[in-house]
């Protein structure tokens, strides 16, 4: 899973699966914006069929995190 999450931001913004660890910040280190968050957040509630409320989805900033929930959350 943790693969995957990484292979769909890398595409989506652009850049090199190389460049993601764990802990990078999308907005911060990858140079994701608004949209690209929004974007990336409605592949990753399709890709592994959850739904995630707008008061939690602020908080999903790295992969480790989105990784945590889509385990706690599945």
């Amino acid at each position: 899973m943790k693969e995957q999450i990484k292979q769909i931001i890398a595409d989506h913004l652009c850049i090199s699966i190389d460049d993601i660890d764990d802990d990078s910040d999308l907005f911060e280190e990858l140079g994701a914006d608004s949209l690209d968050g929004v974007d990336l957040l409605m592949t990753f509630e399709d890709t592994f069929d959850i739904s995630v409320p707008d008061e939690e989805a602020v908080e999903l900033r790295t992969v480790r995190k989105m990784v945590n929930y889509i385990q706690e959350n599945k």
